[in-house]
């Protein structure tokens, strides 16, 4: 038996990241998890912005990281 595809196993993970965003916002958690999205927004953006920093200051004529 061949293991799953890569596509699958997208398919498989947003499926069950619709479920669960269903069961939250059906059964009233929505708010909750609204504010959790946006503390999570902004903790990624700023690891990016912190990240493109450091990238521009230490980063390689190559475009690799030494």
């Amino acid at each position: 038996m061949k293991p799953p595809s890569a596509f699958l196993r997208w398919v498989l993970g947003l499926l069950a990241a619709t479920l669960m965003a269903g069961v939250l916002g059906f059964s009233g958690m929505a708010g909750t998890a609204a504010g959790a999205a946006q503390v999570l927004f902004y903790l990624c953006a700023f690891a990016l912005a912190v990240s493109a920093l450091v990238g521009l200051i230490h980063g390689s004529d190559d475009g690799h990281f030494q």
